[in-house]
């Protein structure tokens, strides 16, 4: 069966004023990705942006509510008092004092709470060192030796300090911490804030070595995934359940030729059977609880924007692909009524697990925690398409 042969409808829909972020306007779960420069950065913490071709993407920002990553912050909040380390002995400061001496690496650190578990929080803060440069950290305890959340070194004296960071406790302790302990040094926070920045942002904070590379013809800009380890991930499952309703939008051109269950995306964890995954290849498909439902496949080198779409309490019989758009014909599936069972809190693009690794472009990502609409489909598919280079 061919593509051309299995369409099953076209709907020529105007798409004039359409704003892609109205389709998270009701209820808010989901990403999405648009892959350009400007909205990614070189590391999972988001001090170094990508600027050129090449460049490795350690975070994609998600543009579904935050918007741009400058404006996008909700208030300032409230950090608690200020602490400075006096050999083993937490020594409580005037709160906004700007710098400690204390001889023994000293330490400036506030308690953090009220935190959202999950969520994403940006702190700023104008650092100052004695040295060339220290640690800036997020510990579990308030000397900043306990069990380390978060550990940049190499923070410049005078560094205007930006750091994106997930929440993994509702607690915690952040601040700078010296590189040595020779007399006379100190470390200094002025004009600190701590501010939730809305969204889903994708990230590869296992492995440097596991960064995909954004790409750009002058035209247009993509992340580039070699087919062996590059993937990134997002830190949620949206609040879905195990069989949820679900709609998976990619702008891709897969290089996988003569490949079956190339994995794109799956919503669980990496390990698991029970997992929701979404491939293409020799063919397209659906995959989780050892079956699929599959489509037919997608030629190597050519762009596409494919949709996988499916309501809550579906089994495989009952979910659908399109393609540019268009719906196709299901072409079979192994065990037809098995629904997936796992509710691990992962969202990963060209996962580790299962199939063959995604070799190819990505051009952009919507995740939406519903089943769009056709019409839905259709305008997200010709903007996503758009982003190729293309008009459909």
């Amino acid at each position: 069966m061919t593509l051309q042969t299995s369409i099953i409808r076209r709907r020529r829909l105007s798409v004039k004023r359409w704003d892609i972020t109205s389709l998270f306007a009701s209820d808010g779960q989901g990403a999405l990705l648009d892959f350009t420069a400007s909205s990614m950065f070189q590391d999972a913490t988001g001090r170094v942006p990508v600027v050129g071709t090449g460049d490795p993407v350690g975070l994609a920002w998600d543009l579904s509510k935050a918007g741009d990553r400058v404006s996008a912050a909700g208030e300032n909040l409230y950090l608690g008092e200020w602490f400075t380390r006096s050999g083993n002995t937490l020594q409580t400061i005037e709160n906004g004092a700007t710098s400690i001496r204390d001889g023994v690496n000293p330490a400036l650190t506030r308690e953090v709470s009220g935190l959202t578990i999950g969520a994403w929080y940006r702190f700023t803060a104008d650092i100052g060192t004695s040295e060339a440069s220290c640690f800036f950290r997020v510990n579990t305890t308030g000397d900043l030796k306990g069990t380390t959340l978060l550990d940049i070194p190499g923070v410049q004296n005078g560094e205007r300090l930006e750091v994106l960071w997930q929440a993994t406790r509702a607690s915690a302790f952040m601040g700078v911490v010296a590189a040595s302990n020779a007399t006379g040094d100190y470390v200094s926070i002025n004009s600190g804030q701590l501010q939730e920045v809305p969204g889903n942002h994708a990230v590869q904070s296992v492995n440097h070595d596991h960064r995909p590379t954004h790409q750009s013809d002058g035209q247009v800009s993509w992340i580039e995934h070699d087919g062996i380890d590059d993937g990134l991930i997002l830190n949620t499952r949206f609040g879905l359940p195990a069989n949820p309703a679900l709609t998976v939008i990619v702008a891709l051109r897969h290089d996988n030729p003569g490949l079956g269950d190339v994995r794109v995306w799956t919503l669980g964890n990496l390990t698991a059977g029970g997992i929701i995954a979404g491939s293409v290849g020799a063919e397209i498909s659906w995959r989780h609880n050892n079956g699929n439902r599959t489509f037919p496949g997608l030629s190597p080198g050519q762009d596409y924007v494919v949709a996988w779409v499916r309501d809550e309490g579906a089994t495989y019989g009952q979910e659908r692909v399109f393609v540019d758009g268009i719906e196709l014909e299901g072409g079979g599936s192994v065990n037809p009524n098995n629904t997936p069972s796992d509710i691990g809190n992962l969202f990963s693009l060209s996962p580790r697990y299962g199939g063959n690794r995604f070799k190819g472009r990505m051009y952009g990502n919507l995740v939406a925690g519903r089943a769009l609409s056709d019409e839905e489909i259709f305008n997200a598919s010709k903007w996503m398409a758009a982003k190729q280079g293309r008009t459909l």
